[in-house]
């Protein structure tokens, strides 16, 4: 039949017309355009999964489609590459955990859960969070730019695809040397975040198939090819080593469900990479004097040159930093420069080789060493030890070869070397180099360290001036500049001033205590400068300044005395610096808080039993006015005091005291911005207003109002005595800053106006906010009954003894604990629950006041009068510095680094821990259970989920704390110190004891490496062979080795502190420390190490035997029995 399109014969066969055989093969096209470029487009693994498996269907079903698919493929590699996704982005690494602001640091996880009710639907959320999170990543709804896992699949299609057409003809194999040329056209656009080290060597090992295949077109294609595949493997090692763990990142990770299978494929990449550039060495070896093949110009050829040649003169004229240095030399190749492979070329080729060969190599080591800590036969991976490189054995001319070699590829190369082989011999040749060549690295903040030496210092050496126009490194390098050990060089000391001022002040105020000391070694005026104008920029770095600057005390030798008086004129230059807004906020801090901590010392004289009495006497005679925040939380605002949970606690000759406050989770204070301005008409973020009428209305039901009416109703009288006397003074300010106002810019006048709207902005947060706080850790007696029955805000206290309340009606005289007597903590809980059900006065705007006290939760701190509590400071420094690299390499680990304010010289603010009590505490209230026991006892069978669930939470925190207990050599691990919360977590407490002192004239009774006793081990397992025994050590020595990393951080925060003469310090305390940290060892080294470390804790006699004995010691001498 013919009906004008088609014509059917009599055996069957269709023929189309021309314009449907025309209209048809639009179709397919368009068909095969859409299969080629839809998993593309959506770029989410799943989608790139599901459409390779549709291209090899296609391949094999219709052959003939073959060159339209691959041309298809070929323009959809490029799409990726020019719009920078995947293994493309140009995504940096993220922010070192040496700058990340404490405000960005979640304490998600920190404080337990009240209940098992409230640990399994917390437990839920977070899984589905989770899971949705990983579920964006992996598949579903949208996947982000920069996740390689995309590419990945799309490579290994195209290395499926080239073992196909190897053998064929040039025409079936240009789509791949095209991708692959376009690929690594800039190999500084390759990723360089941690989990593209596999794909991108995935593609570099194509590449080298590519070449040994012959598969370019002509000898310039090739030597132009070769060279940018070497510079693309050699470019990943610009950037400090990083751990990356496809198995244990957190579940929005790309390779969250891929676990091992990601690492092996990596580990196989690597390995198989190495062994192809090492065949093409040979190849290259064997034909260097070949030169006879045609270099005839090609399309291929153009193409690959094209990029570098058109910006080849402009390149070579900029200027000689690392990054024009790499631009200028890539600019070379396709240019005619170095397109013939002579006798020379050669030899560096080999160079480049060898010197790669020792950097995947080394990759190879430390991927082995993170997912293999232990050493475990059975999870070896195929290859690892095949390219490992004994390094330590090189001499001095081997590593100047590499040096050279390095540089010759990079500047930035050869400085990146010392992190990854870090040997004297190699950091001396840097040294030299970086003196001949300073003004060729300024922009490469790895070679710092290399110029500023304690001898190129002191001798004052000319490159010293490029320190002017430095990159920025990292704080806690800037601040080992402004030690003594660098003599206070002029270039030196501004060089570390520009650092810090570089980052904001939530960032400087982390290292506060490191940079105080810092005054004592400068006599010119930079360091001052810097730390007065920083207190301009925030109230709280003012505040926390005054703090530091009140505890330096003036001794009697001239060192001493001089740093004392510089600590006080930076202080009264801060308090002078003050607007009037700001002096009445400072004014109001520290008057209410030195009113309370002196109590403490008010308390020591009276008999015990007397003491809780006095207590809160003292604390309802403190009035409750201004802009207060809690010292360790300035991230709150402080409405009233608890007076009835207040209670003195026993300690060794000391009588700090346990006070909880009320509380809104909303900083009293402004923060940010230029709050310090000396002119009033600057005023700042006031809630006088509001604190005051949340206190009016609260004043009938204020703490202990049933049975002390008329003390309350005095305290009343007073706070509006002082509210009618704050009216006037207010308005004396407001009528000077409107002076001000007309005398200003209309600039100024816009400014204010601005600040004014945030300031409305900042109290409808406030009136409007909801109880709790993400970003803050839950405090005790939260959740009203369930919270009195289960969760305590365990005291921290740095005495010998536990610290705990000392009443007779509550704790037994012989022991200081009755397991039967109610909770001191548990009166918080009630006293919240008053003033959350108090009718409020009118005094206040009763929406502001109803929203107010809806939000506002308990908080406790412990006051100390008689400690030195700076060695808690340092110390929870580290655990706090732990707790960034922990989540900054993926670790699921938990640390509680609660915040200890020192206020003055013997004078605390200790932060407690929520949700906590002692392992002491917990054996006298379950009748001697053991942890064990006691875990069945609180999360049900072993069996179940909550049990399960609380081990897994004991593991994470044991294995932290371990590594932690080690590096800071805690000591007085009794069970008083050592705290265990509602979750399972285990938190240590007491630094009194760190570094090189230990209890009893450092008699060292205690000789393990870390406390790890017999009823630990039960929990984990109860032996060295249980699954969660291993778990717990293999985390143990994971963290060691993140740590480890950042030891010169950890060994800069000490060493600018031993010059205040704590007791933990000797003359070999920084050198025990790197020792402690395996500095100069290899990670493979490290891990062996801190594995013997565990085993010996757990299995070593005499490491046993110190600590059962030390924990007699404490039950026979303080009562501290379990």
């Amino acid at each position: 039949t013919n009906n004008g399109t088609t014509t059917t014969t009599n055996n069957g066969t269709t023929h189309l017309s021309p314009a449907e055989a025309a209209r048809l093969r639009s179709s397919v096209q368009h068909l095969l355009h859409m299969v080629c470029w839809a998993p593309v487009l959506l770029f989410r693994q799943d989608c790139m999964m599901t459409g390779t498996f549709v291209w090899r269907w296609l391949l094999a079903a219709r052959p003939d489609l073959a060159a339209h698919l691959m041309a298809e493929l070929r323009d959809a590699w490029a799409w990726t590459v020019d719009e920078r996704l995947g293994l493309f982005t140009d995504h940096v690494r993220p922010a070192s955990p040496l700058s990340i602001p404490e405000s960005e640091d979640t304490d998600e996880g920190r404080a337990g859960d009240d209940d098992d009710d409230d640990q399994d639907e917390d437990a839920d959320e977070a899984d589905e969070a989770a899971e949705s999170e990983s579920d964006q990543m992996n598949g579903s709804p949208v996947s982000h730019p920069s996740s390689s896992g995309p590419h990945r699949v799309f490579l290994s299609f195209l290395e499926q695809y080239w073992t196909s057409v190897v053998n064929g003809s040039p025409a079936e194999r240009s789509a791949v040397v095209e991708m692959l040329l376009k690929a690594v056209a800039d190999p500084h656009h390759l990723s360089c975040l941690p989990l593209s080290l596999g794909p991108r060597f995935q593609l570099l090992l194509l590449g080298l198939e590519l070449l040994r295949a012959r598969a370019l077109p002509d000898v310039t294609t090739e030597h132009v090819f070769r060279s940018r595949v070497y510079r693309a493997a050699a470019a990943w090692f610009y950037h400090p080593p990083a751990w990356y763990d496809p198995a244990g990142l957190p579940p929005s990770s790309l390779y969250a469900r891929t676990g091992r299978a990601a690492v092996e494929q990596d580990v196989h990449a690597l390995v198989e990479f190495c062994r192809a550039l090492r065949a093409d060495a040979d190849s290259v070896a064997r034909s260097a004097a070949d030169q006879h093949r045609p270099a005839a110009a090609t399309p291929a050829a153009a193409a690959a040159g094209a990029g570098a040649g058109a910006g080849a003169a402009r390149d070579q004229q900029a200027g000689g930093t690392a990054q024009e240095q790499e631009e200028a030399r890539d600019a070379q190749y396709g240019t005619g420069v170095l397109t013939v492979l002579d006798p020379q070329r050669a030899r560096e080729l080999n160079d480049q080789v060898g010197l790669l060969l020792m950097l995947v190599g080394h990759e190879i080591d430390r991927i082995v060493t993170w997912h293999n800590p232990l050493n475990r036969i059975r999870l070896h991976f195929d290859g690892q030890k095949e390219f490992s490189v004994a390094c330590s054995a090189y001499v001095t001319a081997q590593w100047a070869r590499l040096v050279k070699t390095a540089w010759r590829i990079s500047p930035r190369l050869a400085f990146q070397l010392p992190s990854r082989f870090p040997y004297p011999k190699l950091a001396r040749i840097l040294e030299a180099v970086v003196l001949d060549h300073a003004a060729e690295v300024v922009d490469v903040p790895e070679a710092l360290p290399f110029l500023v030496t304690r001898e190129n210092v002191a001798k004052n050496v000319p490159a010293l001036r490029h320190l002017l126009y430095w990159a920025v490194v990292e704080p806690p390098q800037a601040l080992a500049l402004l030690h003594s050990d660098y003599l206070a060089h002029p270039f030196v000391t501004q060089y570390a001033i520009r650092v810090l001022r570089s980052f904001p002040p939530e960032i400087n105020l982390f290292y506060l205590p490191q940079l105080v000391q810092a005054l004592r070694y400068h006599s010119s005026s930079l360091v001052s400068d810097f730390l007065a104008n920083a207190s301009k920029r925030s109230e709280v770095m003012g505040h926390q300044l005054i703090w530091n600057t009140l505890t330096v005390e003036q001794g009697s030798g001239r060192q001493e005395q001089e740093f004392y008086a510089k600590a006080t004129a930076l202080r009264e230059r801060i308090i002078a610096n003050l607007s009037a807004e700001a002096r009445r906020n400072y004014e109001d801090e520290f008057e209410f808080f030195d009113a309370v901590t002196s109590i403490s010392g008010t308390l020591l004289p009276l008999d015990a039993h007397h003491r809780r009495t006095r207590l809160k006497e003292e604390l309802r005679r403190i009035p409750v006015r201004g802009n207060l925040y809690l010292p360790t939380n300035s991230n709150t605002t402080v409405i009233s005091i608890n007076v009835n949970s207040a209670c003195p606690m026993q300690s060794a000759a000391k009588v700090p005291i346990l006070v909880s406050f009320q509380v809104l989770s909303t900083p009293a204070l402004l923060q940010h911005g230029n709050t310090g301005s000396a002119s009033p008409s600057q005023p700042m973020l006031r809630r006088r207003d509001t604190v005051l009428a949340i206190a009016g209305a609260q004043r009938d039901g204020l703490p202990g109002s049933s049975s002390q009416g008329e003390e309350d109703e005095q305290v009343g009288e007073e706070r509006a005595e002082q509210k009618q006397t704050e009216e006037p003074e207010e308005a004396a300010d407001d009528e000077r800053a409107s002076s001000s106002k007309r005398s200003d810019s209309s600039a100024s006048r816009e400014k204010r106006r601005e600040r004014k709207q945030q300031q409305q902005q900042h109290r409808e947060q406030a009136a409007s906010a909801q109880s709790g706080d993400e970003g803050e850790p839950r405090s005790f007696g939260e959740d009203g009954e369930s919270s009195a029955a289960s969760s305590e805000e365990a005291p921290v206290d740095k005495g010998k003894e536990e610290a705990i309340p000392e009443d007779e009606a509550i704790f037994r005289a012989e022991t200081g604990v009755s397991p039967s007597a109610p909770d001191p903590i548990a009166a918080a809980v009630a006293d919240s629950t008053n003033n959350r059900t108090s009718s409020s006065s009118g005094d206040a705007e009763p929406a502001h006041t109803a929203a107010q006290l809806e939000s506002a939760r308990p908080q406790a701190c412990i006051f100390k009068v008689g400690d030195d509590v700076r060695q808690d400071v340092l110390a929870l420094q580290v655990i706090e510095l732990s707790q960034r690299i922990f989540r900054h390499v993926g670790l699921d680990l938990y640390v509680y680094p609660y915040k200890v304010i020192a206020t003055a010289p013997g004078y605390g603010v200790i932060q407690c821990v929520p949700h906590a009590k002692s392992r002491d505490q917990l054996g006298k209230q379950s009748e001697g259970k053991s942890l064990y026991e006691y875990f069945e006892y609180r999360y049900g069978p072993r069996t179940g989920l909550a049990f399960q669930r609380a081990r897994y939470k004991f593991l994470q925190s044991m294995a932290a704390y371990s590594m932690l207990s080690y590096v800071l050599q805690m000591k007085d691990r009794h069970n008083g110190n050592i705290l265990i919360d509602d979750a399972g977590h285990v938190v240590h407490i007491d630094f009194g004891f760190i570094f090189d002192i230990s209890p009893g004239g450092n008699l060292k009774f205690e000789r393990a490496a870390f406390k790890l006793s017999a009823e630990m081990v039960e929990l984990m397992g109860g032996n060295e062979k249980a699954e969660q025994f291993k778990w717990f050590m293999s985390e143990t020595v994971k963290a060691y080795l993140a740590l480890r990393e950042h030891s010169d951080a950890i060994v800069t925060l000490v060493r600018l502190m031993m010059d205040t003469q704590l007791p933990c310090f000797t003359e070999r305390t920084i050198q025990n420390l790197q020792s402690r940290l395996s500095v100069g060892k290899s990670e493979r080294e490290a891990a062996e190490f801190m594995s013997f470390k565990v085993v010996d804790s757990f299995s070593g006699l005499t490491s046993q035997l110190s600590t059962q004995l030390y924990d007699r010691f404490q039950s026979f001498s303080n009562g501290i029995d379990w």
